[in-house]
């Protein structure tokens, strides 16, 4: 007899898989079958769940856009590298991918199922969020335990809290608007957003604070951006024309030789080489910041020299630890490459567009926040799966919101 699961305990598995996702945690590194994450074991579970519900998937053009990219990658790949494990590992890595889309867009299409899961999932970061605050900034976890050497406070990537925080931030919006909450539950809702405010002071994030401005202006000024854009812009100018000779003698005595140099740095033709950054020691105190110009300069020089087809993903991991996956596919794989992911997110941003449009709802706003907190993450943090996961979770938001749109105006 067929075990019959419920669709609510499917929407609970969806939101753990989620929250899975934003955990950047091993469960085993090393040189044998590569390295495992808490993602990829519950993506596995996930996929033995969901099996039959993928077999009926219907592929929608992102999705077969997105095999095209998983497609052209592997015979790049296979043609670059001349290493068959290598390929093999980055196509499992890709389908991975692919499937984690395919199980969330196989959750029912209807709103009430949508906002149980988003309720379970601010629940799951809210918990995290109190563990990572005993755990990773108190220390108690380097007493508890060990894991791989390290002890707990460096094993956890602060990128790990960005993609806790951040989506805690946009679904306590999503929450606070949706339902007539009672008054506990909404100190409740503020008391988490608070300490993830925190957590992301302690974390000393550039991404956070790009982030978080982003979703605070889409927020508040919604649908109407090109209003404030072009206030913003006049705003701007008149300040620059009224405090010109100010700001030419501020660029002049602080930035311009600082500038000059980086640019000069990232243009000139000595060869590109992982150690190249300490050429910037003295013109620039932080060593992150020093790596991440230095990292312009492979780009510069694979668009000058390899536009086309890039240097291959292979041999730019022998090279450097660029961050950034916008960087690291134009650099692997050229043009083609990063212009499929490109086409990928204008078909994003424009669907999420027309959901505002068509419905002007929390839901539609969510997707199109985690949009932008996705795309952050694909430019700034670190590289691989890891920064790919929220363009996923993003995708399936506003795929998911579209067909709850077409379901109800044909229910109408």
């Amino acid at each position: 007899m067929p075990i019959i699961i419920s669709p609510a305990f499917k929407v609970i598995l969806i939101a753990i898989l989620i929250v899975a996702s934003a955990q950047n945690l091993y469960i085993h590194r090393g040189p044998i079958f590569g390295n495992i994450l808490l993602f990829d074991a519950f993506l596995a579970v996930c996929s033995i769940v969901f099996f039959k519900e993928l077999l009926y998937v219907k592929f929608d053009s992102w999705a077969k856009l997105f095999c095209l990219l998983i497609i052209y990658q592997f015979f790049h790949n296979a043609l670059f590298s001349k290493d068959a494990i290598f390929v093999l590992k980055e196509l499992i890595q890709g389908a991975e991918l692919l499937v984690f889309y395919l199980i969330l867009r196989s959750l029912p299409n209807n709103q009430e199922n949508i906002g149980r899961m988003i309720k379970y999932i601010f629940y799951m970061f809210s918990f995290v969020i109190f563990v990572y605050l005993a755990l990773y900034f108190l220390g108690f976890g380097d007493r508890l335990f060990e894991v791989n050497g390290p002890g707990y406070r460096g094993y956890l990537k602060a990128t790990a809290l960005i993609n806790s925080i951040i989506p805690l931030i946009i679904f306590y919006f999503y929450l606070h608007y949706t339902e007539d909450h009672s008054k506990l539950k909404l100190y409740y809702f503020q008391l988490c957003l608070f300490l993830s405010f925190i957590v992301a002071y302690f974390a000393s994030s550039r991404a956070f604070i790009a982030l978080l401005s982003i979703i605070l202006i889409s927020y508040i000024f919604k649908v109407r951006y090109r209003l404030f854009s072009l206030v913003f812009i006049l705003f701007a100018g008149a300040v620059l024309i009224i405090n010109y000779s100010n700001v030419s003698i501020k660029y002049n005595e602080t930035y311009s030789k600082p500038i000059s140099i980086a640019i000069d740095h990232i243009t000139n033709d000595v060869p590109f080489h992982h150690r190249g950054y300490t050429r910037l020691i003295g013109m620039y105190e932080s060593s992150s910041n020093r790596q991440r110009l230095h990292h312009l300069k492979l780009v510069y020089q694979t668009a000058r020299d390899n536009f086309f087809t890039g240097i291959g993903l292979k041999e730019l991991k022998e090279i450097s630890n660029i961050h950034g996956n916008f960087f690291i596919i134009f650099i692997s794989y050229g043009f083609f490459g990063i212009f499929i992911l490109l086409v990928m997110i204008y078909k994003l941003y424009i669907k999420s567009r027309r959901n505002i449009n068509c419905s002007n709802t929390p839901f539609s706003m969510t997707g199109h926040l985690y949009l932008a907190f996705s795309l952050i993450s694909l430019m700034v943090v670190g590289g691989g799966t890891f920064p790919m996961l929220p363009f996923i979770i993003a995708s399936a938001f506003i795929y998911s919101q579209y067909n709850v749109i077409i379901i109800e105006s044909k229910n109408l």
